[in-house]
């Protein structure tokens, strides 16, 4: 049996179900961590780059993006 209620948008509760939830908390970093964290993925950018081309780069850069997005979130 699944319950339905709606507020702002509907809201579909499954018994026995697991959720994810995301929150964005805009403006929750300062400015200042916000340009280190940039700058530091773009140095690690730079180095890649240097380091590699074509599919390696690519799969570099993923696992750089992975990385920073583990590390920051």
């Amino acid at each position: 049996m699944e319950e339905i209620f709606f507020r702002n948008l509907p809201h579909i509760h499954l018994p026995n179900a697991s959720y994810f939830i995301t929150f964005r908390l805009a403006d929750s970093l300062p400015v200042e961590m916000l340009a280190r964290m940039r700058e530091e993925y773009e140095e690690r950018e730079r180095l890649l780059k240097a380091q590699f081309s074509g599919p390696a780069l690519a799969e570099e850069r993923y696992k750089l993006q992975k990385l920073f997005f583990a590390k920051y979130v």
